[in-house]
């Protein structure tokens, strides 16, 4: 939904794409894209959520940035190994008297 005031908003990303656009090499080297792509996606997140960013686009090693990686990694590993059929999880609700 498009919302007037988030308009505002817009330089975070302006600024972050910048600061990807400056990563590429200057020559017509190839490169891998997706990986600014995912700290551009950290930087704005935490520059729009939090009010400064973790500044991944220039500092990929940080320790912010790996562990964030390390997350990802298994959050995605335990959903496709780890797959529960809805159908087979039962939900318990307990009501206090």
């Amino acid at each position: 939904m498009f919302m007037k005031n988030r308009v505002s908003d817009l330089h975070i990303f302006e600024r972050w794409t910048g600061t990807m656009i400056r990563q590429f090499p200057k020559s017509g080297e190839t490169f891998d894209i997706m990986d600014l792509f995912y700290r551009l996606t950290i930087d704005v997140i935490t520059d729009f959520l939090l009010g400064h960013s973790v500044n991944s686009l220039e500092n990929p090693s940080s320790k912010f940035v790996e562990a964030f990686t390390s997350v990802q990694r298994w959050q995605t590993m335990l959903t496709v190994l780890v797959y529960v059929p809805f159908s087979k999880v039962q939900i318990v609700v307990y009501y206090a008297d």
